[in-house]
């Protein structure tokens, strides 16, 4: 009876109080989604790549900067 008194109180803590719920479900499942992200970048990075294969690594030009002192200006005459 002791038992099943604190099994109701807690699952009706984790139905009804979202904190709880949150907090318990993180608990119980952060340690597994860690590891897995872990061995899916694992696996990902280990992949041998075969021959012919591309991969295409996508840079943002977002933090690069124009250089407008790159080209040298040369005057010219026309010709008629």
């Amino acid at each position: 009876m002791f038992i099943f008194k604190y099994l109701f109180i807690f699952i009706l803590l984790m139905i009804f109080v979202p904190f709880v719920r949150r907090m318990v479900m993180r608990l119980l499942l952060g340690t597994f989604i860690a590891n897995e992200q872990k061995r899916y970048a694992q696996k990902v990075n280990n992949q041998p790549r075969k021959e012919g294969d591309i991969k295409v690594d996508i840079n943002p030009m977002k933090n690069k900067k124009s250089n407008n002192n790159s080209g040298q200006y040369i005057d010219y005459e026309e010709v008629k």
